[in-house]
C-alpha cells in the first residue's frame, strides 16, 4: 500500500475499533445487568459474573462489527470530505474505485475476523457459557446452603440425590385463610438431582456448534433429526456473516465517496446510506428466520448481497454521484420556507 492508502487504512481501522469496543460494550452491559442475580442469589463472586458474561461478546462482535464498520468508513470519507482530500485526491487522478481500494483493503480485515467469530469463536463462548452455567447450578453450597438465608428449590421429580431435614416445621398458607399454618415434621427430603449433574451431558444447541459440525452433523443427532430446517437456517447465517462486511462497505461508499465540494450538502446521502444498509440488514434477518421452512431463502438472501455490491461497484465504477432529485430539493426548500413563515422568520435565500 502506497502512503495514501496507508493513511486511509490505518483511519478507518481506528475508527472501527473504536464504534466496535463503544458499542459492544454499551451493549455487554445490557446484557449483563440481566445476569446480576448470579452473584447476589447464587453466591458467585465478581470474577465469575465477569467471566460468564463475558462469553457471549464474540456472538455480539459478530453482529456488531458489520455497523461498526459502516460508521467507521462514513466517517472517514466524511473526514476526508471535509478537509478537501477527496476532491485534491479526484484532482490528482484518483479514479472512484482506487480511492475505493484502502476501504476494501480495511473490509477485507474485518470479514476475516467475522469469518473467525463465526465458525468457532462465537460458538465456542457460547457452549463455553451453557457448560459454566451448568456448573454453577450444580453448585450445592452456591445455590442453596447459605448461612442466614432460605432459597426456594425449582421442581424436580427424578430419582437422586436428596437433601434431608430433621425436626423442623414447615409454614403453609392455605387459600382463603389469612394465617400460615405450620406444619411439624421429624423427616423430610429435597431431590437435589437437578444440582449434581456434574456427569451428564449437556446437549449444544445449534448456535453452540461450530461451522464444521453444522456442516456436516451426525445422521443421528437429536437436535439436527428435529430441527433441520433451523440447521439449514444458521449454515447459511454462517456463510455470509464474512459478507455483509463488504456489502455495507460497498455501499457506504457508493453514496459517500463521490468527490464533493464543501458547499455541497451531504445529509441526503449520509441518510440513504443508512437506509440502505438498514433496509439490506433488516432483509436479511427476514430471510434467515423464513429459511427456517423455505430452501429457497436463503437464496433469496444471497442474490440481495450480490445485488447491493453490484450496484454499488456500478457506482462507483461509472463515478455516479447520489444526489436527491431537484424535485425533492424543491419540495424541500418550499415546505421550509413555509415554516419559516409560520414562525415569523424571514426565509434564506
Amino acid at each position: 500500500m502506497g502512503s495514501i492508502d496507508r493513511y486511509i487504512f490505518r483511519t478507518t481501522l481506528a475508527s472501527f475499533a473504536l464504534v466496535l469496543v463503544s458499542l459492544t460494550g454499551v451493549i455487554w452491559i445490557t446484557q449483563a445487568l440481566r445476569g446480576i442475580d448470579l452473584m447476589t442469589s447464587q453466591g458467585q463472586t465478581i470474577v465469575t459474573f465477569l467471566g460468564v458474561t463475558s462469553l457471549v461478546i464474540p456472538a455480539l462482535v459478530l453482529i456488531i462489527s458489520p455497523i461498526a464498520l459502516m460508521i467507521a468508513i462514513a466517517h472517514t470519507l466524511n473526514k476526508l470530505a471535509t478537509d478537501s482530500e477527496i476532491i485534491v485526491m479526484n484532482a490528482a487522478g484518483f479514479s472512484p474505485f482506487r480511492l475505493f481500494r484502502p476501504f476494501l483493503y480495511a473490509t477485507l480485515a474485518v470479514a476475516v475476523m467475522v469469518a473467525l467469530i463465526s465458525a468457532y469463536l462465537a460458538p465456542d463462548g457460547m457452549r463455553r457459557l451453557k457448560q459454566w452455567d451448568a456448573e454453577i447450578t450444580a453448585d450445592v453450597l452456591a445455590n442453596i446452603l447459605q448461612p442466614g438465608r432460605f432459597a426456594q428449590l425449582d421442581q424436580k421429580n427424578e430419582g437422586g440425590s436428596f437433601l434431608i431435614l430433621e425436626d423442623g416445621n414447615l409454614e403453609r398458607l392455605e387459600a382463603g385463610k389469612h394465617d400460615p399454618a405450620l406444619v411439624a415434621f421429624g423427616r423430610y427430603a429435597f431431590d437435589m438431582s437437578k444440582f449434581s449433574n456434574q456427569g451428564r451431558d449437556i446437549t449444544l444447541g445449534i448456535r453452540e456448534r461450530y461451522l464444521w459440525e453444522l456442516l456436516s452433523p451426525l445422521a443421528n443427532d437429536p437436535v439436527y433429526m428435529q430441527l433441520p430446517g433451523q440447521f439449514r437456517a444458521e449454515l447459511h447465517d454462517r456463510f455470509m456473516a464474512p459478507i455483509y462486511p463488504f456489502a455495507f462497505a460497498a455501499l457506504t461508499f457508493a453514496f459517500l465517496g463521490a468527490p464533493r465540494t464543501t458547499r455541497q450538502s451531504r445529509n441526503f446521502s449520509i441518510s440513504s446510506a443508512i437506509l440502505a444498509v438498514f433496509g439490506l440488514r433488516m432483509a436479511g434477518f427476514a430471510c434467515s428466520v423464513m429459511a427456517v421452512k423455505s430452501p429457497l431463502a436463503p437464496v433469496v438472501q444471497y442474490l440481495m448481497l450480490a445485488l447491493a455490491i453490484g450496484a454499488s461497484l456500478w457506482i462507483i465504477l461509472g463515478g455516479v454521484v447520489v444526489e436527491p432529485p431537484a424535485a425533492l430539493i424543491e419540495a424541500i426548500n418550499k415546505s421550509n420556507a413555509r415554516l419559516l413563515r409560520l414562525l415569523g422568520r424571514p426565509a434564506t435565500a
